[in-house]
């Protein structure tokens, strides 16, 4: 181990003395400019840009939802697929490279955000997702101080990794601080955010039933790709349709009603956002019109109605080669996804639609089409509130049915 070490260490040291170099250039003193995250995510590492300031200073920035998320400026993503994961297998000299991969990334990505998205060097912050930290990753200890030596990290400002239980939490939070400041109050008080992930679900809300409103949160271990394969685990000659609607039924269903008998307040929250993978493709597939809003509206008619196409004898051909209203984010759902992953994905939604229902009069469920953002968001107010105050929230007139 201690080979490997040396190893490392050797490989760290150029981009940590660049790093290093930089760092020393700029005051830890609070700057001007957007703030930055980086993540460490199962697939890649990731870095992010919010031009948080201007978002809750400016005025302008407050009269629309629309207008609020254009001046945070999230842009995409940088993203480098350096996979992560691997490292929980170190030992051999190619897990040895992999690991320095990922600290090279990270030097690189604060390289990147600083002189391609005018972030400032000191803050930018790192966290580690909890799909990388539920792996048991062995060497974390050793990553986050590689990571934090080769950038200067000071104390305070270090890497992170974070549990399901934060991830949900950051969602939430990041999602309500992506909403304009004279709509947050109301609006915490009212939505409920499920986040379908690919290996779990998450759900976060705030129980206004409570004394003090704490946020709750709930999560079930099944995601769109963990309840794929294991309905193609266990269905032998079964057709995949038929044992995936057992499997919602037998399972998924079961599972969702135990969770929600610790958070009962959660099923009626009159506002749901959905994010993730799933949301995103449902939201694209069934209502392609909608591409353009960035909080569209998801109804029961739209959920049946991509359910019916991925249950039929073509799917593939239904809702990605020959779909005749794609949109432009189409061809990427279906490269990301197989059919199977679609309907699979979709018995989730299902089964959430139906236990939180969806159908209840006076029920708005939105896609949050900037998803993406949310929890890095929500763990940079997290960071930020720390250190310095944001805009208060004010509360406004109740939001009649589903507008606004």
């Amino acid at each position: 181990m201690k080979n490997i070490e040396s190893k490392v260490q050797l490989l760290f040291f150029g981009v940590g003395l660049a790093a290093g170099l930089l760092a020393s250039t700029v005051s830890l003193a609070a700057s001007v400019g957007k703030y930055g995250v980086i993540e460490i995510a199962s697939k890649g590492v990731r870095g992010y840009a919010f031009d948080l300031d201007r978002a809750n200073s400016d005025p302008k920035c407050n009269l629309t939802d629309e207008a609020y998320l254009k001046c945070l400026d999230a842009t995409a993503p940088l993203i480098d697929n350096v996979n992560p994961l691997e490292a929980n297998k170190f030992g051999t000299p190619s897990q040895v490279r992999t690991f320095a991969a990922v600290v090279a990334s990270v030097v690189n990505m604060r390289s990147q955000l600083v002189a391609s998205k005018a972030v400032v060097p000191e803050k930018i912050y790192v966290v580690g997702s909890s799909g990388v930290a539920m792996t048991g990753l062995r060497q974390q200890q050793e990553l986050q101080d590689a990571i934090n030596a080769s950038l200067g990290l000071p104390a305070g400002h270090q890497m992170d990794f974070i549990t399901a239980e934060q991830e949900a939490t950051y969602a939430f939070q990041g999602l309500m601080a992506m909403l304009p400041a004279k709509y947050q109050a109301e609006r915490e008080q009212e939505a409920l955010v499920i986040d379908f992930g690919s290996g779990n679900t998450k759900g976060s809300f705030r129980d206004v039933s409570a004394p003090g409103a704490p946020l709750r949160t709930f999560s079930i271990d099944y995601g769109t790709k963990k309840v794929t394969d294991q309905i193609n685990a266990a269905r032998g000659s079964t057709p995949f349709v038929t044992a995936a609607e057992k499997f919602r039924q037998t399972t998924l269903v079961p599972e969702m009603r135990r969770a929600f008998d610790d958070v009962p307040a959660a099923t009626s929250r009159p506002r749901v956002y959905i994010i993730g993978g799933i949301a995103w493709a449902l939201s694209n597939l069934s209502a392609p019109q909608k591409y353009n809003q960035k909080f569209p509206r998801v109804t029961m008619g739209e959920i049946d109605s991509l359910y019916q196409l991925l249950s039929g004898p073509d799917a593939l051909s239904a809702v990605c080669t020959n779909n005749p209203a794609k949109d432009p984010d189409t061809d990427n759902i279906c490269r990301t996804f197989s059919p199977e992953n679609l309907f699979g994905g979709m018995q989730l939604v299902k089964a959430y639609a139906g236990e939180t229902h969806f159908e209840s009069k006076g029920k708005c469920v939105f896609f949050f089409r900037d998803s993406l953002y949310a929890w890095p968001m929500g763990y940079l107010k997290q960071k930020v509130n720390g250190n310095r105050t944001i805009t208060a929230r004010v509360s406004h007139k109740a939001t009649v049915g589903c507008e606004g």
